[in-house]
């Protein structure tokens, strides 16, 4: 769900996931990765900073009026990442 959440978050910005990229000086492409893999904390921690969202914001998935969240922090996410193979 972190690169839907992205998506979504640079849509509202009105700003594509390219520019925002660009501006962060990440690989072309980099972010459309992080549908398969965990980004680093440092790299979510500035998209969040440029989409003014918390961390929390890009991990979380909306299932139906329900908000889920798949961890408390990003390091939860990491070591649930690692663990189950998600």
């Amino acid at each position: 769900p972190i690169y839907e959440n992205i998506k979504t978050a640079c849509k509202e910005k009105g700003i594509s996931i390219s520019a925002l990229e660009e501006e962060l000086e990440f690989t072309r492409g980099s972010i459309y990765k992080w549908s398969k893999h965990c980004p680093s904390v440092d790299k979510l921690r500035a998209v969040s900073k440029k989409l003014d969202k918390p961390i929390e914001y890009f991990q979380s998935r909306k299932r139906g009026e329900e908000d889920i969240r798949l961890a408390k922090s990003i390091d939860d996410y990491i070591f649930l990442d690692t663990y189950t193979g998600m």
